[in-house]
């Protein structure tokens, strides 16, 4: 079979199906996901032009803010791997356009607020409504909010409790970075698919890491929790008013995530399969099997 890859980009009213080059860049580590869309810059359009007018260019098409979209296919129907707004134009040779997801628009007007014994569903509620939001709740406290934006609320929270906010599939998402209801399983074959590698294999026992949770109590003591590895590599959770049991459990999650017989490493495939964060991938070598995600 013969694979014709295309990319199908809509930005405001224009629709393209080539671009000179395209990056996306996405993960649940950083708050807001962005891509970058080269165009050439001698396209020239001449609808809308009364007469005596010169052709217009791209840029005249593509306001700040417009709406943005992308998708890829390669002999199959059409995958968005992006959704978000222009949020720069660099006119030179080849055009830039940089976007971000919809976290753009959380980075508009300051909020300002605080209160006693604060939830955090309960603050999504109040400075978030009409945002479709899943999120995990926990206690903040006497939680204080100075003159900042929302996505600023959502990076304080990610600093103070250790807790990552990203939007998935249009949805603010926010402590639930591994969602078992939307993860996609990908096989690829080790010696066939995979164009780079730089992976390892490794056993359990080979693994040396730590997880220090970490949780404020209202009264301002702390109580910890150390689990694995003591003389390994460790890894840092934060949390508020959270019970020793549920700090250990917690604790203990987190290093199941480390610590598994599997591949280690990074892998460079043919876009034929759409890989996003929370994706598995199963890798098939013909000695062993293992999974990475």
């Amino acid at each position: 079979m013969h694979l014709v890859p295309k990319c199908h980009i809509t930005v405001g009213s224009l629709k393209f199906e080539w671009s000179h080059e395209l990056e996306v860049v996405s993960s649940w580590k950083m708050l807001t996901d962005t891509a970058m869309i080269k165009l050439p810059a001698n396209i020239k359009f001449d609808e809308g032009v009364d007469k005596g007018d010169s052709l217009r260019t791209i840029t005249d098409h593509i306001p700040f803010g417009a709406e943005v979209k992308i998708q890829l296919s390669a002999n199959g129907d059409p995958e968005t791997i992006f959704e978000g707004f222009v949020t720069e134009i660099i006119s030179k040779v080849p055009i830039v356009l940089k976007c971000e997801d919809q976290m753009f628009k959380l980075k508009q007007g300051p909020v300002s607020d605080s209160g006693k014994d604060q939830k955090l569903k309960g603050l999504l509620s109040k400075h978030f409504s009409g945002i479709d939001t899943n999120a995990i709740d926990m206690e903040l406290g006497n939680y204080e909010i100075d003159n900042i934006t929302q996505a600023q609320i959502l990076k304080q929270i990610q600093s103070d409790f250790g807790v990552y906010s990203f939007f998935r599939n249009g949805k603010l998402t926010v402590g639930k970075q591994y969602d078992s209801s939307t993860k996609k399983v990908h096989i690829y074959d080790l010696d066939k698919d995979i164009i780079e590698e730089s992976l390892e294999y490794k056993t359990a026992d080979q693994i040396k890491v730590s997880v220090l949770a970490t949780s404020e109590q209202p009264d301002g003591e702390k109580v910890e929790v150390k689990v694995g590895d003591t003389g390994g590599e460790q890894r840092t959770l934060n949390y508020y008013n959270l019970p020793e049991a549920e700090l250990k459990a917690s604790a203990e999650s987190e290093l199941e995530r480390y610590v598994y017989d599997g591949w280690r490493g990074d892998i460079t495939v043919l876009g034929l399969q759409i890989v996003k964060h929370l994706s598995l991938i199963h890798i098939s070598e013909p000695t062993r099997q293992a999974e990475i995600s």
